[in-house]
């Protein structure tokens, strides 16, 4: 690689250069972590309880002996990317925590929760949106389930 000498490099000068600098300090904010104004939350807690039935008289799992309870995976998507929700067999009450997750109020998070099946099509337990406005709780049905998302804030000082 060829060096440079500081003589041989054209400082840009004038209003384009101050421009061009404040546009991609801005731009560097705003793509860095979602938007600069986003409240940053230590943790998001998922806690969901699944109906008995997937409908009246029709287990989650038709093999009962071992468990007619739903074995839940699926996944959560905040603005700043998707968190798995990881397998929870036999259940019909989970909780997942999520670390670090930044929000703007506004803003929606999707929830997609399915029942996984063996030799058969996974049955959707929970699918739909939450839009947080600010709360530190948020509780709502969807589908089959009660969502509740739990924002902890960051902790400050001892």
């Amino acid at each position: 690689m060829p060096s440079v000498e500081r003589s041989q490099v054209k400082r840009s000068g004038g209003k384009f250069g101050w421009i061009l600098l404040a546009g991609t300090l801005a731009a560097f904010l705003w793509a860095g972590s979602g938007s600069v104004l986003a409240e940053r939350w230590e943790k998001v807690v998922l806690t969901v309880l699944i109906d008995a039935e997937k409908r009246p008289d029709v287990n989650w799992d038709r093999i009962t002996f071992w468990s007619p309870a739903p074995d839940v995976l699926g996944t959560v998507v905040f603005p700043d990317g998707p968190r798995n929700v990881e397998l929870h067999p036999n259940t019909h009450a989970l909780e997942e925590t999520f670390y670090d997750v930044r929000l703007e109020k506004g803003d929606s998070v999707r929830v997609e929760l399915r029942d996984k099946d063996f030799l058969t099509t996974d049955d959707p337990v929970a699918s739909g949106t939450v839009a947080y406005e600010g709360k530190e709780t948020v509780e709502i049905r969807i589908g089959a389930a009660w969502i509740t998302l739990e924002f902890v804030r960051e902790k400050k000082g001892p």
